[in-house]
């Protein structure tokens, strides 16, 4: 047998490096060929011109191996890169690619976490988003044409809605039904939403007084939603007061009037309202509240312009009403408003209103006496009276299963309660079920805000994440809150409520051990969904 030596030879082929060979294995190595596929290939050497050999093979390109071990790699350099320094966004960095994509609803992750209140994943993943990709990602549509500006606002996140505007969000892209962002304030309840996307220092420009496909306009349907706060935010953007629906060609006093909502007729009148518009079928400001027997606007409107001798299309004006407690209001007469007997807690919890909202049922027929002199306004303290009244009784009767904790100021900073046999009621109605509502996804947001001002100051929300084991947010939290407006105890109770073992209870154990007595009480007073 010839020795390895003997038979060591250099190949003419160029492509050839070195090679090995004995009587049954021969080795040999290749630069990396252009080949990206799979490819049957033939090998060819010899030690002269008449001793040549030809060896098939099979090519197996090495970029599908080197692609994989490259990504491998890099997924693991972003993960030694967080554990060395902590940063939360190199973990996201290798995602990039994905961040654009969608699901079979057209949902981008922009939507989904806008959906379900991750205000926190949003505002991570809007930092590692190129700028150059900001505003076309952000404002992708998906299959119903909502952007994740729209989810947001219907989520109710200020927060998302804070980030989402700030990296470029468009205000004037409408859904599949013709809404757009300002239609969709009116499903809001928070103040700090319609500040965010009114805020004139946006630059943004869009029609404010554009109608979706129902034919009203964001004016209207704030009145419609009978949101006080949102229309005279609307106004002061420029909205038109007088501005008419498609459909019945109604201004929003009409609107207003036909929802028996006297705070806002008392607005839009004292805006300059036109009281005498005569809409599609005839009807008119005066014509609507005869109609809805709201006697006090009949004489409000009357005093603000309204004229009684008007004749509609139809020929009919308000003179000819047989009515005599009409003709006595043409006459001067003008009726008092006395005080509501019930009490309906109010929806908005973030703007105190009257409870007096969608008072007009049809299978509720009132006594003639009682729509003679149906109340339609009351003061701020009849409505606190009648709350205190309402806690009373119900909770002579049955435990009480939802509550709104009343207070002077929807704005007062937070505070131990003025009224100690109140506290003490609701403490004990807590202890006596500890487990009502206690996830924290259920802590609604006025009480977040409020419980965040305590904590926010001194840093004291790093003790209490202290108490509730969460230690490894610290720094983290640190991070994303610094140099932002962003609250860091909001931050940390978005986290907490991730936890498997969170709940209300839990929070609220470790805020009396801090001995936090103010925000014990904001936990103790919440509104009980």
């Amino acid at each position: 047998m010839p020795s390895a030596d003997e038979n060591k030879t250099y190949y003419e082929n160029n492509d050839i490096q070195k090679s090995k060979s004995d009587a049954e294995l021969i080795t040999f190595t290749v630069p990396i060929l252009p080949i990206e596929a799979e490819l049957e290939l033939e090998i060819r050497f010899s030690t002269s011109d008449d001793d040549v050999t030809t060896i098939p093979f099979k090519y197996l390109p090495r970029t599908r191996l080197q692609h994989s071990t490259t990504q491998d790699v890099s997924l693991f350099d972003r993960l030694l890169e967080f554990a060395t320094n902590g940063d939360t966004i190199s973990l996201l960095q290798p995602f990039v690619s994905q961040i654009a994509k969608h699901d079979v609803e057209g949902n981008t992750v922009f939507h989904v976490a806008a959906k379900n209140g991750q205000s926190f994943s949003l505002k991570l993943l809007l930092s590692v988003l190129p700028n150059s990709l900001k505003e076309e990602v952000i404002n992708v549509q998906n299959n119903h044409g909502l952007t994740s500006l729209h989810c947001a606002i219907r989520a109710g996140d200020p927060d998302a809605v804070h980030y989402l505007m700030n990296h470029g969000a468009k205000i004037n892209i409408s859904d599949h039904h013709g809404n757009t962002v300002l239609h969709y304030l009116g499903d809001a309840y928070n103040e700090s939403i319609f500040k965010e996307v009114l805020e004139p220092t946006r630059g943004q420009r869009f029609d404010i007084n554009q109608l979706n496909s129902e034919g009203f306009a964001p004016i209207h349907v704030a009145v419609r939603r009978l949101k006080l706060s949102l229309i005279e935010m609307l106004l002061e953007a420029g909205a038109l007061i007088d501005f008419l629906d498609t459909e019945k060609k109604r201004n929003a006093l009409m609107h207003a009037i036909e929802m028996n909502d006297f705070e806002t007729i008392q607005l839009l009148v004292e805006r300059g309202s036109n009281t005498n518009i005569e809409d599609a079928l005839g009807e008119t400001s005066l014509s609507l509240a005869v109609k809805n027997v709201n006697y006090p606007v009949v004489g409000l409107l009357l005093d603000n312009g309204a004229d009684p001798n008007r004749q509609n299309y139809k020929g009919i004006c308000l003179a000819d009403s047989e009515d005599s407690v009409v003709q006595n209001i043409i006459n001067g007469d003008r009726p008092e408003l006395p005080k509501k007997e019930g009490f309906n807690a109010p929806n908005d919890l973030a703007v105190s209103r009257s409870p007096l909202f969608g008072r007009s049922h049809p299978d509720q027929a009132p006594t003639e006496d009682s729509l003679r002199n149906r109340v339609v306004k009351r003061s701020r303290e009849e409505i606190m009276n009648d709350a205190e009244t309402l806690l009373e009784e119900t909770d002579s009767i049955t435990p009480r299963v939802t509550r709104v904790s009343i207070s002077e100021s929807d704005d007062e900073q937070p505070g131990p309660s003025t009224s100690t046999s109140r506290s003490q009621r609701r403490r004990s109605e807590w202890e006596r079920n500890p487990k009502l509502s206690d996830s924290v996804c259920n802590l609604d947001y006025l009480t977040r805000i409020r419980v965040s001002k305590i904590f926010d100051d001194q840093c004291k929300w790093q003790t209490l994440a202290q108490k509730l084991d969460c230690d490894h947010m610290i720094e983290l939290i640190s991070i994303c809150s610094a140099g932002d407006d962003s609250s860091p105890t909001m931050i940390l109770l978005d986290q907490f409520e991730q936890l498997q073992d969170s709940s209300i209870s839990r929070l609220r154990d470790g805020m009396s051990r801090m001995n936090e007595e103010s925000a014990v009480k904001l936990i103790d007073s919440r509104y009980v969904y």
